[in-house]
């Protein structure tokens, strides 16, 4: 049955992860991507945005080579919380 898998994404402080569940609530596959992050302070973390990004594209693109891309009926995506990010005039991070 095409259309029956679903993607979740979580982007946390250390990576991207993405797992595949099916209509059961069986995890099928899994892609994570790594990032770094910046202690430049005591109790102080910074991190690039862009490196969020780039990680949830490579942790997608890793569980998407493992199941048939049709079969994808929905995705979802959680993010840090409490988290911003500073733009400058072209809104780039």
């Amino acid at each position: 049955m095409a259309g029956h898998l679903v993607i979740g994404v979580d982007c946390s402080t250390t990576a991207a992860k993405a797992i595949v569940w099916d209509e059961s609530g069986r995890a099928l596959a899994e892609g994570r991507q790594g990032f770094e992050v910046r202690q430049v302070r005591p109790g102080w973390g910074e991190q690039e945005a862009t490196d969020w990004w780039r990680a949830t594209a490579a942790a997608l693109a890793e569980v998407a080579a493992k199941v048939d891309p049709s079969n994808i009926a929905a995705l979802s995506v959680t993010h840090q919380r409490e988290t911003f990010v500073c733009l400058d005039e072209r809104d780039l991070p």
